[in-house]
């Protein structure tokens, strides 16, 4: 275990060697992820507007990157549960009533899961030359 450790720290340790010599690459890292956080603070902000919410998005804005970095624990596929759990939690403590959360948190997911459907249907929609070769074996 200990070993394990100690090479995920070299590996971090690494990577920010790497960083620290070409901050162009975070800074690009960083202007990608501005437009995707942007989106999903409006998205969860219109979510909670459309159950009759009114937080303030300052507000939504703090726990929304929260509740998707809760989503990246290795736990569960796509953070299913995950995601929803966090989200009533963060927005109950922010004044939310539990049921109210909820339903956030499963419109959430609904919508989340009908826009990769749609993005499934076009990409199974494209000629199978444009695809990426499936490996045989």
């Amino acid at each position: 275990l200990a070993g394990s450790v100690m090479a995920l720290v070299a590996g971090v340790a690494l990577a920010v060697g790497v960083y620290r010599r070409r901050p162009e690459v975070l800074l690009g890292a960083l202007a990608l992820s501005l437009p995707f956080y942007g989106i999903l603070i409006l998205f969860q902000y219109l979510i909670l507007g459309a159950l009759g919410v009114s937080l303030p998005l300052a507000e939504v804005a703090l726990i929304a990157p929260l509740v998707q970095l809760v989503g990246l624990l290795p736990l569960a596929p796509n953070g299913l549960g995950l995601v929803e759990g966090a989200f009533v939690l963060f927005f109950v403590q922010a004044g939310v009533a539990p049921e109210v959360a909820l339903a956030g948190a499963l419109l959430r997911r609904i919508l989340s899961v009908a826009v990769s459907l749609v993005g499934g249907l076009i990409w199974l929609q494209r000629a199978p030359a444009a695809r990426p070769a499936r490996a045989e074996g």
